[in-house]
């Protein structure tokens, strides 16, 4: 089961990373200026912040894995309206919706591992987060050149058949998914359910993990939407950030499959804080030496960033599925705001701060939160302890 739910992950992602990774190169060539770009990734992560509960109450009456591919669906109307619609109201309406049907495919799918019989937490969300690691080693490449010969109208056609494909096969496995899982969850919409796993949060020492790994989402909002930009800037041509990509993307493969091995093993409460150290730094790096820096340096330290958010989204999901598996949707819902809320705060932060400052401030400012955090929560656990 999981090993379906990880696939529909990858398909998934696959067809969005085609053209997600050069999103930002596309939102400057329909004439978007900085602060808009920052605007666009704000409405897509804050409509997925927001309509993640409403699937939670959606999924009294309906199955996750039905839910799921509604929303699987929605990632291929919105490729087919970034065809037809011009920026304007029309165009950001779109973003809205690709944020709700995110909401409908995680929330689902985290509910479908939650609800499983999980041995390690944390490794079985880390090959949930491997997912689009292993797309992004692919995606982007053949993204970039079916860029260079029909440009962007043919990527989101591949795109489009990438998830016809993944809706074909969901329709195949439905029937295993219903007789795994709970078709009908009497009382998943409870607000009590809520109010009990943000009690338990607290109690049981989660909250270092969430506020760590929130401050890292907010700096990570910074890169998904303002990194490829920060290429284009330092001097990159078209061709030369698509192999930085492709390059990057491979780089990940190996330290996924290294750190989910890692994660069978550790504590989940061990290591969060050098995972912010490491993430600060490297921030840091990129803010201060980023136009110095040599391609392989940059590589480099863009890589050892990602690897600490590898780290940190597994630990705090595994954290979460292992605390609360009687409550899989309201769980599910808690852990998908996280990522989407952080993101959309970055994008919206971001895009003011790198229209005012420049990349570099950016970059810089990004590295101060998460060190600043990482500090201050550091501290709360060691006082706690004595």
């Amino acid at each position: 089961m999981i090993r379906k739910i990880v696939l529909s992950h990858f398909l998934l992602m696959f067809g969005y990373k085609l053209f997600s990774a050069y999103f930002a190169l596309y939102l400057v060539e329909r004439g978007l200026v900085l602060s808009q770009i920052g605007y666009s990734y704000f409405f897509i992560y804050i409509a997925f912040v927001l309509f993640a509960p409403v699937v939670g109450i959606l999924s009294n009456r309906f199955s996750p894995v039905f839910l799921s591919g509604v929303g699987i669906s929605g990632y291929a109307l919105y490729s087919l309206g970034m065809i037809a619609v011009s920026p304007g109201l029309p165009f950001y309406f779109l973003q809205v919706m690709l944020g709700c049907s995110a909401a409908l495919f995680f929330v689902s799918s985290r509910a479908m591992l939650i609800e499983s019989e999980l041995v390690h937490h944390d490794a079985a969300f880390g090959w949930f987060y491997s997912a689009p690691i292993y797309a992004n080693f692919i995606a982007p490449i053949i993204g970039g050149i079916i860029l260079y010969f029909f440009g962007f109208f043919g990527v989101f056609i591949a795109s489009i058949l990438i998830y016809l494909l993944n809706i074909l096969l969901r329709a195949i496995h439905k029937g295993e998914y219903i007789a795994s899982h709970h078709a009908a969850h009497a009382h998943i919409g409870d607000l009590k359910n809520y109010l009990s796993i943000f009690k338990r949060i607290k109690e049981r020492g989660l909250l270092n993990i969430l506020i760590l790994s929130f401050a890292m989402l907010i700096v990570d909002g910074f890169y998904s939407s303002f990194f490829i930009l920060f290429l284009k800037d330092r001097g990159l041509s078209q061709s030369e950030i698509i192999t930085y990509v492709g390059v990057f993307s491979a780089a990940l493969v190996p330290i996924s499959l290294i750190t989910v091995r890692f994660l069978k093993k550790a504590i989940v409460s061990g290591g969060i804080f050098w995972g912010g150290f490491i993430h600060a730094a490297s921030t840091f790096v990129i803010g201060a030496m980023g136009y110095k820096l040599p391609l392989s340096g940059l590589l480099f330290v863009n890589t050892s960033k990602s690897f600490s958010d590898f780290m940190m989204n597994s630990r705090r999901s595994g954290a979460i599925s292992k605390e609360f598996p009687e409550h899989a949707i309201e769980a599910g819902v808690v852990d998908t705001i996280f990522a989407p809320l952080g993101v959309a705060l970055g994008a919206l932060i971001g895009g003011f701060i790198v229209s005012t400052f420049g990349f570099q401030v950016l970059f810089i400012t990004g590295a101060a939160i998460v060190l600043i955090v990482t500090l201050l929560v550091s501290l709360f656990a060691n006082k706690n302890s004595d």
